[in-house]
């Protein structure tokens, strides 16, 4: 009894331990979508901007010899992605400007207003996001912003019926 107890107990510690050092996420379904995007948009790729990235850095694995700039309000994930040496900043995606604009923008879930963050595409370049907090159905109504694929988190993309519901949306800044 004294030996299950001592096992739960362990077990409890082992779980708090997860909670109290996070680590890098890295999602499958997101690589299969972001891959899907790659190979049917080819975009250019030199500069990647991914505000409210979280831990995430599934989109390293997709474009791994381009320069990704995350960017984080919580200052214990920042310090995470550093160490992992990742170009990581702190800050609010509304407050910080990019040096050289991006050609590719990462909204997925955004916890901030994302107008002021657009600022950052450049003229050409490809959003990619979701509708979690409803960034897809504000990009749909830029007049600069045309929505050219959804994929399905299958890794499938749709560039024909761009009415239905999807994982994530690809707009093109025109």
């Amino acid at each position: 009894m004294l030996r299950n107890l001592k096992q739960k107990l362990e077990q409890k510690l082992e779980n708090r331990k997860i909670i109290l050092e996070p680590k890098l996420e890295i999602y499958e379904d997101t690589i299969r979508d972001l891959t899907a995007f790659k190979e049917n948009f080819n975009p250019k790729s030199d500069i990647i901007y991914y505000p409210s990235c979280g831990l995430d850095v599934s989109i390293s694995k997709v474009f791994p010899d381009s320069k990704i700039i995350y960017l984080d309000g919580n200052k214990l994930l920042i310090d995470i992605l550093k160490k992992e040496e990742y170009e990581a900043h702190e800050g609010l995606s509304q407050e910080f400007d990019l040096k050289e604009k991006a050609d590719i923008l990462i909204l997925i879930n955004p916890m901030n207003n994302t107008l002021k963050t657009l600022d950052n595409l450049k003229e050409g370049g490809f959003v990619v996001c979701d509708d979690y907090h409803g960034t897809a159905s504000s990009l749909k109504n830029i007049e600069n912003f045309k929505l050219s694929g959804i994929t399905n988190r299958r890794g499938k993309i749709e560039t024909n019926n761009l009415n239905e519901s999807g994982y994530l949306y690809i707009f093109r800044k025109q």
